[in-house]
């Protein structure tokens, strides 16, 4: 058998948008075409082709593309074969941001015709794919639109580029904040009470409570607060450049350029002492001091925990979670980061510390190997494939008469629908088989760890504390329900589900526990 790690899960994509293309080659051929080739390279998993009759000017037309997209980010394919760089996409912009992600993602992907491969080219990808489309002019527009930035800056003309002002100003003619005093009493009142020692989570409840919104219009969270406790403008001075763009995107202005302060630029809603004693605060807040190009601490849970409730992610806190019925003892503890950001009405489900994560997975591998023992390894779904594939080249073979009919002239409306409704048959049938294709990598994934689960349950009789290194060859995803239900999803497909009965019940202190697997 293939070592897995040999194997690469390929894909192809194809589009056309104009009559013109369908002369040259129609859907359904390049789909054959795609198919043969991936087929035909031994350490190649077919993953199937995405193709869709749609135009390329904006790729979020497109559900095809952002179906491969999403798969790409789901770790599913590897490689992305595709026709032309205009078959990816017209939209130069669009293009370069998505092939810098599936390069980050790992993943390649192979320009036939232009003979352009993205790991190869890697170095110049840009200068190739603005090459390709002329680019040349939209560059010194864009140099030239910096310099004028640059220059008003200089001068110290203040340019918002937010179409939302801040919250206690509205817009003149001229784009100047001019106060609006029903809402900066507002803005007020949230310095006022930050300075004052209010939580964060208090403050944002009472605003939505009482139907206050961001400048915006939307409800307050953690974010949009803190973005509103920075903004110095509230002080009615403007600090210029305090960011700045280069070819690694957007970066905080660490003195790299040159920062600018227009003061008495405004109407002040709050003095410069305040906003100064709300910096002190905030920073007194911060547990740990972030450096620029600050590493977070490894965790063995991080990115493998999510809310059962909500579906979002479980985030270790960074300040860390005390629990004052054990001594102020502080622990390490996880929170739903939709509940985090937006409050306990978004989101009910609770805390979770890293103490019964660890007992309950020792109570998971328990069950999971009374329950399963030597496990066996699935069968895949080949022969459903080939199947399906005798189907499409029957489809196929019959849409090559009307492509002959198309050719000659001899295309009626009638015919072009019986064609449309073939093809229509083939991308349902190509659909059937991703479905097939991604059972089956599921399926491989699972094998290449039956062995190696099969090897520790035989070097191992019972797991008695948490072993860090068998959970993170072992453990694939950690759901919680509730904070006293847990999913324990293994990568060899085998879930438990464990029961923590916890002996503190008020706020959201975590003390002795029970754990006990229900399956």
């Amino acid at each position: 058998m293939q070592d897995l790690s040999e194997m690469k899960r390929v894909c192809g994509y194809a589009r056309v948008s104009t009559k013109a293309e369908k002369q040259e080659g129609s859907l359904a051929s390049q789909i054959k075409y795609y198919n043969d080739l991936i087929n035909s390279v031994p350490n190649y998993i077919n993953m199937g082709v995405y193709a869709e009759r749609k135009s390329g000017a904006n790729q979020i037309k497109r559900s095809q593309f952002l179906e491969m997209i999403k798969q790409c980010r789901n770790k599913n394919i590897d490689i992305i074969y595709t026709k032309t760089v205009a078959r990816f996409g017209r939209n130069s912009k669009q293009l370069l941001q998505t092939l810098e992600e599936l390069s980050e993602l790992g993943v390649q992907v192979i320009f036939e015709v232009d003979n352009i491969d993205t790991f190869r080219d890697k170095q110049n990808i840009k200068t190739i794919i603005r090459s390709y489309f002329a680019e040349e002019e939209l560059v010194r527009d864009s140099e030239a639109t910096k310099f004028g930035v640059q220059r008003r800056m200089e001068q110290g003309k203040v340019v918002i580029a937010n179409p939302n002002p801040l919250l206690g100003y509205k817009y003149d003619k001229n784009r100047n904040l001019v106060l609006v005093p029903e809402d900066a009493k507002i803005v007020k009142e949230i310095f006022d009470r930050y300075c004052n020692g209010d939580k964060p989570s208090n403050i944002i409840r009472s605003l939505n409570e009482r139907g206050i919104k961001t400048s915006g219009g939307k409800e307050w969270n953690y974010c949009n607060l803190a973005y509103l406790l920075k903004q110095e403008k509230y002080t009615g001075d403007a600090y210029l450049q305090k960011y700045f763009s280069d070819n690694m995107g957007q970066r905080i202005n660490r003195g790299e350029k040159a920062m600018y302060v227009v003061e008495r630029w405004c109407e002040p809603i709050i003095t410069h002492e305040q906003f100064e004693k709300t910096k002190r605060i905030r920073k007194s807040r911060e547990l740990y001091e972030r450096k620029p190009g600050h590493i977070p601490e490894y965790d063995i849970f991080r990115g493998i925990m999510k809310c059962g409730q909500c579906g979002a992610n479980y985030n270790k806190q960074a300040n860390g979670h005390k629990t004052l019925k054990n001594g102020n003892k502080e622990k390490i503890t996880y929170d739903c980061q939709n509940r985090k950001m937006h409050g306990v009405h978004a989101c009910h489900n609770r805390i979770q510390d890293r103490q019964t994560l660890e007992d309950a997975f020792v109570k998971a591998f328990n069950t999971m190997k009374q329950m399963i023992g030597k496990q066996e390894k699935k069968a895949l779904k080949n022969e459903e494939i080939k199947q399906i594939d005798m189907q499409i080249q029957e489809l196929l073979n019959k849409e090559k008469i009307y492509i002959q009919m198309d050719v000659r002239g001899l295309m009626t409306e009638e015919f072009e629908n019986q064609r449309q409704a073939l093809i229509t048959k083939v991308l349902k049938l190509e659909d059937r088989k991703k479905e097939i294709y991604k059972y089956n990598i599921d399926i491989r994934q699972q094998s290449a760890y039956v062995d190696k689960f099969n090897e520790i349950f035989k070097s191992c009789d019972k797991l008695e504390e948490f072993n860090e290194e068998i959970c993170k060859l072992m453990l694939e995803e950690i759901t919680v329900m509730s904070r006293n239900k847990l999913i324990y999803k293994f990568r060899n497909g085998y879930k438990a589900e464990i029961e923590v009965i916890d002996y503190y019940k008020e706020r959201d202190e975590i003390g002795e526990v029970e754990i006990y697997a229900c399956a």
